[in-house]
């Protein structure tokens, strides 16, 4: 071996001051770098989601409105129907902005017609069998 290659063999089996070959903390080193840019992508990635949320939604910030608006929402989610209890349930059925139903007990079949958005019912439609 000459005194060149052996130089170059030497700086390669050496250990640094941490105990690592050269090769080893080149190796690290580029792990390190990597770790940095995922973790540099995991933050931009979240504020860019937080930042999205933020100015996607058309609401004021204004507690007042936020709970009016949540109040509203929730008396609008909510329709309760009075249906006897050995009524059958028959078909469903939705179409643009409503929803309909039917149900049948002994002595009737009703037909229920509710606009999905304000929970309102617009049509009770009785059939009397006879």
């Amino acid at each position: 071996m000459t005194d060149i290659e052996n130089n170059a063999y030497m700086n390669e089996t050496e250990a640094t001051p941490h105990g690592l070959t050269p090769k080893q903390m080149r190796i690290l080193k580029s792990m390190v770098f990597i770790s940095g840019i995922l973790l540099l992508t995991g933050f931009l990635s979240l504020a860019s989601v937080i930042i999205y949320k933020l100015l996607g939604t058309n609401q004021t910030t204004n507690p007042q409105s936020l709970s009016h608006d949540l109040r509203s929402q929730s008396q609008k989610s909510t329709t309760e129907l009075k249906i006897p209890k050995d009524a059958k349930l028959g078909p469903f059925q939705i179409q643009n902005k409503t929803f309909a139903f039917s149900y049948q007990n002994q002595q009737q079949t009703k037909y229920v017609i509710i606009d999905i958005e304000t929970g309102e019912i617009k049509r009770r439609i009785v059939v009397n069998s006879k």
